[in-house]
C-alpha cells in the first residue's frame, strides 16, 4: 500500500474511533446533531424532505460531489464546505477538507438514500440532497449532520423544515463546543459585528459567521437594513429583503422586533458601506438566547426581555401577510 494512502487511513480510522456513537449498537443511533428527543431517528427528521431513492457510490469527487454507479452526481444540501488550496484554502483547511473526502469515501461501493432538497439539479447536472449511509454493520449514517459534528463543514441552512435545521445546527454546536477541527483555528471563529468596522482581512465574497447586538433597525421599502453602531455607512450590516421577511410572523417582520436583539448571522459577507450579509433564508440568523459580552454595551443598546425570547428557528409558520 502507498505511504499517502497508509496515513490517510491511520487519519481516518482515528477520527472514525473518536466519533460519538460509533459502537456497533443492536439499532441505528440517532444521527450526528439530531434533536434531544431521543426516539427522532435520521430516517425520521429526513422523512419531512419526501420518499428517498436508493444509489451506490462509485466514486467522490474533490468537491465532496458523490458520484453513484449509474453516473448522477450529488452535492451535501444545507452546508458550507471547506476549501481545498486551489480553491483558495490555506494548507490547514486543504487538509480538513480532504478528511471530509476520506470520510465520505469509506463508504464507497455502499448503498446511500438520497432526500433531495429540490426537483431541480443545480447548473452543474448535480442534486443538492441529503444522504443517508447504511454501514455494513446495519447503521445509519446522516452524512451531512456527520461532517458538521467533525467540524469537517460549516452549517448553512436553506429552506429545511424546521426540525431538520434545529439538527444541523446542533451538530454543529457540538463541534464549536469542542473545538473540532475547524473550530480550533481563530481563523474560523465567529467574528463580532462591532469588530468588523476595522477589520481589513475580511472581504467580499467571504463566508463568515457574525455576531453582535443590533443598534438600529430601518426599514426602507421592502427591506429591512439592521446595523451595530450607529455609524450604518462603515459598520456591518445585515440586510433583509422582502421574500425572506415574509417568512416570519408578522410581528417579527416590524424594525422595533430587531432593535436591541442579539444575533448570530452567516453568509457571504458584500462590500456595501462597510460589510453586509444579505441572508437567502431566515435559518442564516439565530436570535442568541443569551447575552454577549459586556465590551458590547458600549455601542448603544440596552437590554431588554425581548433578547431573551426564543431564536428564529423555533418560530412556527404565521401569516404570509404583512
Amino acid at each position: 500500500m502507498p505511504p499517502d494512502r497508509w496515513i490517510g487511513g491511520l487519519i481516518l480510522a482515528l477520527m472514525l474511533w473518536a466519533m460519538p456513537g460509533s459502537g456497533s449498537a443492536a439499532e441505528p443511533p440517532a444521527p450526528s446533531g439530531v434533536l434531544s428527543k431521543s426516539s427522532l431517528t435520521a430516517e425520521d427528521l429526513l422523512a419531512a424532505l419526501g420518499p428517498p431513492f436508493e444509489a451506490i457510490l462509485d466514486r467522490v469527487d474533490p468537491d465532496l460531489a458523490l458520484i453513484s454507479r449509474d453516473g448522477r452526481s450529488f452535492v451535501l444540501a444545507d452546508l458550507w464546505r471547506l476549501s481545498r488550496s486551489h480553491e483558495g484554502g490555506d494548507v490547514r483547511e486543504d487538509g480538513w477538507a480532504r478528511m471530509a473526502h476520506a470520510l465520505i469515501s469509506t463508504h464507497l461501493g455502499q448503498r446511500f438514500w438520497v432526500y433531495p432538497t429540490s426537483d431541480a439539479p443545480d447548473r452543474y447536472g448535480r442534486i443538492r440532497a441529503h444522504i443517508l449511509f447504511e454501514t455494513p454493520e446495519g447503521n445509519s449514517l446522516w452524512i451531512n449532520a456527520a461532517l458538521l459534528k467533525q467540524g469537517l463543514a460549516r452549517a448553512f441552512p436553506l429552506d429545511l423544515p424546521p426540525d431538520i435545521t434545529r439538527a444541523l445546527y446542533e451538530a454543529e454546536d457540538s463541534a464549536r463546543a469542542d473545538h473540532r477541527t475547524l473550530w480550533s483555528a481563530p481563523a474560523f471563529a465567529p467574528m463580532k459585528a462591532h469588530d468588523l468596522m476595522n477589520d481589513g482581512s475580511i472581504g467580499g465574497g467571504d463566508f463568515a459567521i457574525v455576531t453582535g447586538r443590533v443598534f438600529q433597525a430601518t426599514k426602507v421599502g421592502g427591506t429591512l437594513y439592521l446595523n451595530f453602531t450607529a455609524d450604518w455607512r462603515q459598520d456591518f450590516t445585515i440586510r433583509l429583503n422582502w421574500p425572506v421577511r415574509r417568512q416570519w410572523p408578522v410581528a417579527e417582520r416590524t424594525a422595533a422586533f430587531w432593535r436591541g436583539k442579539e444575533l448570530e448571522v452567516r453568509g457571504v459577507m458584500e462590500p456595501m458601506n462597510g460589510l453586509m450579509i444579505t441572508p437567502i433564508s431566515p435559518a442564516q440568523i439565530k436570535i442568541l438566547a443569551s447575552p454577549l459580552a459586556d465590551e458590547e454595551q458600549d455601542h448603544g443598546s440596552k437590554k431588554s426581555p425581548a433578547q431573551m425570547a426564543p431564536g428564529i428557528l423555533e418560530t412556527k409558520a404565521g401569516s404570509k401577510t404583512d
